[in-house]
């Protein structure tokens, strides 16, 4: 399963794929809370693509998707009021928070990945948010990618460590097949990081 999972990514011409940007100051959200995944170089944040401070639904972010203009304080003003009203009109559930804020055309612009963080940052620090208003505070990156970008694989639980491992196993033998043997390491991400504490300390040197 990890080899064909990992040959889909790894074509000759590979297309923007949805990733999650991992920052000390944002949480540490993965895509249907899986505890396995690749950890990419920064070099990928050269290539041309769009980021969202929330999960778009989109398998590749559409280059159709305007560069807004709105401040900060505008996106994280509407994206609350938008979710808040799902949330209470749709008995509180998460879903269909995601899918008004996927709906709201003026929500769906293509930030640079650090206007995109900083969004993300100004709507989780808005107090009074019920859980269902908070959302999972999941990101969205659409990365261009080949192995050679991968410089780690990330583990959340102990059980998510063996299949880290394999397929850590798996990349060294594309790296060692096209003759780039720089090793990959296996990284233990927290589940739940606090600012101040050592792991924050930690993540920032990813």
């Amino acid at each position: 399963y990890v080899a064909k999972c990992l040959q889909r990514q790894l074509q000759p011409a590979p297309a923007a794929v949805p990733s999650t940007l991992v920052r000390h100051d944002l949480p540490l959200a993965t895509y249907c809370s899986v505890g396995v995944g690749l950890m990419l170089s920064a070099r990928v944040r050269r290539e041309p693509f769009c980021a969202s401070p929330f999960d778009t639904w989109h398998l590749t972010h559409p280059k159709r998707y305007p560069r807004c203009n709105d401040t900060i304080e505008q996106h994280v003003r509407m994206r609350v009021n938008v979710r808040r009203h799902a949330c209470r009109s749709k008995s509180n559930m998460n879903y269909w928070a995601e899918k008004a804020e996927n709906s709201k055309r003026q929500l769906q612009c293509c930030w640079s990945i650090d206007e995109a963080a900083l969004r993300l940052k100004a709507f989780l620090a808005v107090d009074g948010l019920s859980k269902c208003e908070r959302g999972s505070g999941l990101n969205q990156v659409a990365a261009t990618w080949t192995a050679g970008d991968v410089v780690g694989v990330y583990y959340m639980n102990a059980s998510d460590f063996r299949p880290a491992a394999a397929l850590r196993d798996y990349l060294m033998q594309i790296r060692t097949s096209q003759s780039s043997g720089r090793e990959i390491q296996i990284v233990h991400l927290p589940t739940c990081v606090k600012r101040g504490a050592r792991d924050v300390q930690q993540l920032r040197l990813l």
